[in-house]
């Protein structure tokens, strides 16, 4: 009984961990599959120049439009440019 115990236990030891692998491998695929999020390596190249790369998401119901955009661009690159000084 014990060793069936033991086998048991091997066999879903053995299922999970085929498990996790799986999902790992996954989730790096995931994350070559996002080009979009690498554009400021892309821009750099080969120069010593280094490019920064911001993000925003915001709901699909938000009313947020072009004028909107503009307005957030030019906060944050004043906030980027007050920050390198």
């Amino acid at each position: 009984m014990r060793r069936k115990r033991q086998i048991i236990l091997l066999i879903v030891f053995g299922v999970l961990f085929l498990a996790s692998v799986i999902c790992f491998a996954l989730y790096r695929r995931c994350g070559r599959v996002l080009e979009t999020q690498k554009t400021a390596q892309v821009w750099q190249g080969g120069s010593e120049m280094k490019f920064a790369q911001v993000s925003a998401f915001f709901p699909s119901e938000a009313e947020f439009g072009q004028t909107d955009v503009y307005a957030f661009r030019e906060k944050l690159t004043k906030s980027f440019e007050e920050a390198s000084l």
